[in-house]
């Protein structure tokens, strides 16, 4: 969306997005020139330049001193902003006094009073001047001339005027919101991007293993043997224990 640049920040790359609709505002707003609102003109340059530095110029990845351009986009456009307000107020004063003020009246007035009316033509006659300044006002040739500069005059406000104030005021919204987001961005565009790191296999320590218990000989105990006697009856004879010493007759 809008070229977003995966290694920016969110903010970062939300300002290249208004800054598309900045550049795209200010080229059109330069318009402003024509209509003689040379304020909103030199705006739309600022913005311009602005929305530029980031769409076209921007860094091409966080790190130190990367969010320079941010912060002069954001000043930069805050100021176009400014000017675009102050134009538009100015242009919006001039339509509004272009409506309300009688223009054919201010025509006659030039063309007929304080003496005028002498150096113009009545009657339609290429040869014949006015007499007074009140023939000159009635006359329809002046009156004539006078309502189609009136007609131009209001043609013109409603045709260009107007639409450039509309425009002049969507793109110092536009200005305001890309600096604030540029503002906004600058902090993240100064951090460098985290480097991925790497985990090393550690060598497997030694475990101690129970080892099973073996069956120990155990001595078994001496147990009376029967011995056969020469009578015929079973005589227990004891036998000696392996390890165990034995008692002898006493001497």
């Amino acid at each position: 969306m809008c070229g977003t640049n995966v290694a920016w920040t969110p903010k970062a790359n939300h300002a290249k997005c208004i800054g598309i609709a900045v550049l795209v505002f200010g080229v059109i707003d330069c318009l402003a020139f024509l209509a003689g609102g040379w304020l909103a003109g030199l705006a739309a340059l600022l913005a311009v330049i602005a929305s530029s530095l980031i769409v076209c110029c921007g860094p091409p990845q966080p790190g130190p001193g990367m969010g320079q351009k941010f912060r002069t986009a954001a000043i930069m456009s805050i100021i176009a902003a400014v000017l675009h307000f102050g134009g538009a107020i100015w242009m919006a004063a001039i339509a509004v006094a272009f409506h309300t003020t009688p223009l054919d009246e201010n025509c006659i007035d030039n063309y007929c009073a304080n003496g005028q009316y002498a150096s113009q033509y009545c009657s339609g006659s290429a040869t014949y001047y006015c007499s007074s300044e009140s023939e000159c006002r009635s006359d329809s040739n002046v009156q004539s001339l006078c309502g189609a500069f009136d007609s131009l005059a209001n043609s013109f406000v409603a045709a260009i005027l107007w639409p450039v104030i509309v425009i002049t005021l969507v793109q110092g919204i536009l200005e305001l919101a890309f600096g604030i987001n540029c503002f906004q961005a600058v902090q993240g565009m100064e951090v460098p991007p985290q480097q991925p790191t790497m985990s090393v296999a550690q060598p497997a320590q030694p475990v101690a293993v129970a080892q099973p218990a073996y069956a120990q000989p155990v001595a078994q105990p001496a147990y009376a043997q029967p011995v056969a006697t020469a009578y015929g009856q079973p005589m227990a004879v004891a036998q000696p224990i392996e390890g165990v010493p034995v008692a002898g007759p006493k001497v």
